[in-house]
This record gives C-alpha cells, structure tokens and sequence, in this order.
C-alpha cells in the first residue's frame, strides 16, 4: 500500500496560549468600552470594507471574536443615532463601504435555493442601511449569476450611489466587445443637507475622469473610494487609486480628499501632503469579515490657503459596547428598524440551516494568526476553529469557496527527507540572519509562550521563552486589533493586547504551513510517498518547488487530482462528520 505525506493539507495546529494574562474563554471578562468620544469635523465618514458576508457578526463567546459580536441591526441602530448627532452638529456624516462584501460567510456563500443568486438578501440589506457611496470587490463580481443580480438590480436599486468604478462585463456573442456594469457611475456629485458641495470618485479611466473632473470646480470636499490595496508592493496603474489622487491634485491642490480602500484586510491610515507640503489628504481602510468600523473627520478652511488639515481617525470595533458608548445611548439604543434588520438575519440562518452541527471539537484550532492577512490567504483556510459546536456556519466561515479537488504528486521517502533537510538549512540561514528580531513584530511584550500540542503526526514549531508581561496594566486588556499605521496618535478607538501570534518562516514571501504525515518513521528511504496540496497553489508555487527539489524524481509530470470526492469546500464537513468528536 502506497504511503501518504499530506503536505499544506489542513494548515492547522492545536495552539494553546499558555497563561495569556487573561483567559480569552473567560465569561466574566465583559467587553471593554472606549474611554475617548469621536473627534467630529464639517464632513464625517464611517467606513466598512471586506465585510465578506459576515452582518451577523461574530457569535463565539471568546476573545478577540467578542469584540465583534455586533450585527447589522445593531449597526443600523448606530448609524441611525450618529447621523442624528451629525444633525445636531450642523456636521455631514456619509456612510461608505468599498467592497467584498460576499465570499466568507454562509449568507452569502451557500446556495439555498439555486435558481436564486446566492446571498441576494444579505445584499439588499446593504441598500437599507443606507450607504451613501459603494464600490464593488473582486469577490462580488465572481459569480455570473451574482453578476447579473448586480447588473438588474442593485446597480438600479442604488443609482449613482453605486460607482462601478472600471469594472466591465465581455458580452457572450462574439464581436460585441466590452459593456460597462450597467449604466456607467464613475463618479457621484452632490450638495449635502449643510451646503457643502462633494465630489466622489471610483477608479476610473482616464477619459471618464477629464469628463467628470471639468465639472469641479467649485467642490469643498473630495472623496475616493476603491475596492484596492492602498500600500501596494508592486503598484500597478490598473489598481493604483494614487493616480487619480496625483490627476485631482494637479487642478485642485487645495481641496480636500478623504480616500477609503480595502482588499487588503488591515487598519492602515495616512496622511498625503500636497505639493506644497501641506496635510489635506488622508487614506483609510478599515478591517475585514466586519471587524472594524473606520471613522474619518476633517474640518474645512474654505481651500484658500495651503494649511494643514485637521485630520481624525479612529478604528471602531464592532459591537455594542462601542456603539452604546458613541451614541450616548442604552436602553434607548435599539431603533425598531434594527430590531428588525436582527431578527431577519437571524431567519435567514435559520433558512440556511447554518446552525446545523456537524460535530463537537474538544480543543481550539488555530492558523498562524499572523499579521499577514493577503487576499485568498493560499486557498487554505480563512480563520481560526473554536471548541464546541462545529456548524455550517463555522464551515462557510473558515472555508474556502473552491469547490476543486486536491492534487498530488509522487515522491520517494529519500527525496522527501532530501526536500525537508533543505528546508531546515534554508531556515537555520534565516535565522541568523534575523536575529533577535524575529518575533518582535508579533510578540514584543505582549505574549510570555505559546505552547502547542505536538505528535509525530505535526510538525514542530517552538517559540523563543519571553519574559513575563513588563506593564501589569495590560493584563486588564483583552484581545482585539492593535494597529500601527502611518497616522499620528493612536488609532485604535479600544486598546487591546495583540492576539497570539506565530511567525512561521516564509519563503518567497509565503508561508511554510504544516506537514501532516501518516506513514511511520522507519519507512524505509525507496518507498514512494504522495504529496498532496490544494489546487490553489499546487500546479504553481508546490510544483515549481518540486521541480527543483527533486526533479525528475517526481512520478507524475504534473500534480493529478488525488480524489475527486473531496474538496476544499466539504473536506472539514466530513472530516468531523465521521470522527464524530474532535479533529484530532
């Protein structure tokens, strides 16, 4: 019988923080309040992005999932009551979101009814939030029927409000090129209810924007939004929102503009000067799977001189607590239309059957909770697994959309040995190489260990001892976002203790996950192995690998489908259906 070596199969370890100064489990551990009220100006913006289907919120009873346990009803309350402060203030707040808001979650990732485009519901109620300004993603636009359900009825639904920015459909019939998504909204021009004129742009081309720009000359405030990495590595002029800020710029070195971006997954804010030195343009994005609510405020000038801006932002996390405290409100929170907007979520679970239970998990499962958060994250899986009940929801949440097979290919137990004392050099190299600093960016002083379960069926990993926390005051905090981006002052709107996170050596900038084995150690060095990956890296970055590990060792010339039963999709699904208990 043909011996197995699952490699990048699961991309999963039992990881168990080790007295982490608080029990993130602990139900006497209620969430924290934020301590300092918004900093408000003459124009406001709340922000959302790669919500990805979570508007239910984050429903595990631990830390950090607690600190975004809010849903759409509650955020809809929310909004209510800040746009009602914003009256009061004479103010303008505007509520943005800037895409990916499918692909992550059961509402919008399983097909209840199939002749339907999947998560239409969970869509619309973006529409009765009220949203000012939307921008699609990359993974709204990946399905043909939810393309079509985006051509005929939202684009309609939110008119102008909805800037398709430079996103094209290819008609099926031959010779009739390239259509718009819908009627074209490259751009939003409007007088708010305080006289303030705005303007707001997607990514657009440069012929849209000379259209649109001749039209500003008397704007007060920019505003640009897109569905893009705002620190790209390699920025590319297809996704670089920085052109068009360069294009205002060039004939409005003056106004104000508020950037919102997403894609990326991460809190990041900066401060772009103008030619002339001065702050009058600031970027934001604003978390992911509904983590994170952005707040941006600045106060107008009159753009007469080249001054600086003052600037706000803040990063919310998303649950009641935070919304009660910003609201100035508590019994008198929950508006009627929330209450409502909740429980339909709640009915459309039910519908989706999403509580269904599959199993019972006896430990926590974690990924690298590494900052290192990139668009598809491998194909592996999306988030952490918590113990007790493992629903369809959990399933949707941590699972990938790929529906495709895994793949495999064939090696010797000797190339394999051969592969993995290579790999073990290459680290050791890497590791002198950084030196002390290896775990600064995650740890610093914010975990003592992490200990980890370990059998001859994992791989090891093992962590440098940390001294015992140096400021007893943070073991008081909980776990949550604790961000460090490019803006002054502190950003976080609650301060919190960085979640646990291991640093697994990378090459060519992506993660070396777990190898999981079950053949014995004594297998003797000619016996053949299979190595099987997902699809989604296999026939590129592990072949190429393969290829110059071990040449022509491998067997098969390309990676093969190894089982065409299980998938990416439904692999956790019946794993614990059949074991039953645990995925030990």
């Amino acid at each position: 019988m043909k011996a197995v070596l699952v490699g990048i199969l699961v991309g999963l370890a039992t990881a168990s923080p080790v007295s982490l100064h608080q029990d993130p489990w602990d139900p006497t551990i209620k969430l924290p309040s934020p301590t300092q009220q918004l900093v408000w100006g003459d124009v406001n913006v709340l922000h959302t992005t790669d919500i990805h289907g979570w508007i239910s919120g984050h429903s595990k009873d631990v830390y950090p999932e607690k600190s975004w346990s809010g849903n759409f009803g509650d955020f809809y309350s929310f909004v209510t009551h800040m746009r009602q402060k914003a009256m009061t203030k004479k103010s303008d707040l505007l509520l943005i979101d800037t895409g990916d808001r499918r692909i992550g979650h059961g509402l919008t990732d399983h097909i209840f009814d199939p002749k339907k485009a999947n998560g239409q519901d969970a869509s619309l109620l973006y529409y009765d939030m009220g949203y000012d300004l939307v921008v699609p993603g990359n993974h709204d636009l990946r399905n043909p029927a939810v393309v079509d359900f985006t051509i005929n009825t939202l684009k309609p639904l939110w008119g102008e409000k909805y800037l398709t920015s430079n996103v094209y459909i290819t008609k099926v019939k031959p010779g009739e090129g390239e259509d718009h998504l819908g009627d074209p909204a490259n751009f939003r021009k409007w007088t708010t209810d305080n006289g303030r004129r705005m303007m707001a742009f997607g990514v657009v081309t440069r012929s849209q924007f000379k259209t649109a720009i001749a039209s500003a000359k008397d704007t007060d405030v920019f505003v640009l939004l897109g569905h893009v990495d705002p620190n790209p590595e390699r920025p590319t002029r297809r996704d670089n929102i920085m052109l068009i800020y360069e294009a205002i710029r060039e004939q409005h070195p003056l106004t104000p503009i508020m950037i919102f971006t997403g894609h990326s997954h991460k809190r990041w804010c900066k401060i772009i000067r103008n030619e002339y030195g001065s702050k009058r343009s600031m970027l934001l994005q604003s978390g992911h799977y509904f983590d994170t609510v952005g707040w941006m405020s600045v106060m107008l000038d009159g753009n007469t001189e080249s001054e600086d801006l003052k600037f706000n932002r803040r990063y919310l996390d998303n649950n009641l607590a935070t919304y009660m405290f910003h609201t100035d409100k508590t019994y008198d929170f929950f508006t009627p239309q929330g209450r409502n907007i909740t429980r339909f979520i709640q009915k459309m679970e039910e519908n989706e059957a999403l509580n269904k239970v599959f199993g019972q998990l006896d430990s926590d499962y974690y990924l690298d909770r590494n900052t290192w958060v990139e668009d598809g994250q491998l194909g592996i899986l999306r988030g952490d697994i918590y113990r007790g009940p493992f629903t369809k929801a959990d399933l949707y949440a941590i699972s990938p959309d790929d529906r495709s097979p895994f793949l495999y290919a064939t090696i010797t137990k000797a190339n394999d040995d051969a592969k993995r004392e290579k790999e073990e050099m290459e680290k050791d190299e890497r590791e002198q190489k950084k030196g002390s600093k290896k775990f600064e960016r995650s740890y610093k002083s914010d975990t003592k260990i992490i200990g980890t379960n370990v059998d001859r069926y994992q791989s090891r990993f093992e962590l440098p001892p940390i001294n015992p926390n140096p400021n007893p005051e943070e073991d008081e905090l909980t776990y949550g976002r604790k961000t460090q981006d490019e803006c002054e002052g502190p950003g976080d709107d609650i301060l919190h203790l960085n979640v646990p996170q291991v640093e697994f050596d990378a090459t060519n900038m992506y993660p070396v996950y777990f190898w999981r084995k079950n053949f014995q150690d004594d297998l003797s060095k000619d016996k053949f192995v299979d190595i099987i990956t997902t699809n989604y890296i296999g026939n590129s970055y592990v072949f190429k690998a393969l290829e110059e590990l071990v040449g022509e060792h491998v067997i098969k010339p390309r990676l093969a489908s190894y089982r065409d039963d299980i998938t990416q999709d439904n692999l956790l699904e019946k794993y614990v259906s059949i074991s039953g208990h645990c995925l030990v």
